[in-house]
């Protein structure tokens, strides 16, 4: 299950807006805010690897797992805490 940020639902209608031809690639680029090169890149993406392609590749780090690194490598993180 992919779960979407308000930003990456947006981007979604656009790009399904595009694909339906009801958008030229002009207005699409205007709507998200991006240039038309980064539309294209974003349109192939989401053609090819579909709404995953809108999620941010980097996982969400649980806020435990900061705490955990500071006490198994104390020595490595000196003075953060």
């Amino acid at each position: 299950m992919i779960i979407l940020t308000h930003r990456a639902e947006q981007f979604l209608k656009v790009l399904h807006a595009l694909d339906r031809g009801e958008l030229l690639m002009v207005e699409a680029a205007q709507l998200l805010g991006r240039s038309i090169r980064q539309v294209r890149r974003l349109r192939r993406a989401f053609r090819t690897r579909g709404t995953a392609a809108l999620v941010h590749g980097k996982p969400v780090q649980e806020p435990a797992l900061g705490a955990r690194k500071l006490t198994l490598f104390p020595e490595r993180f000196q003075g953060i805490a």
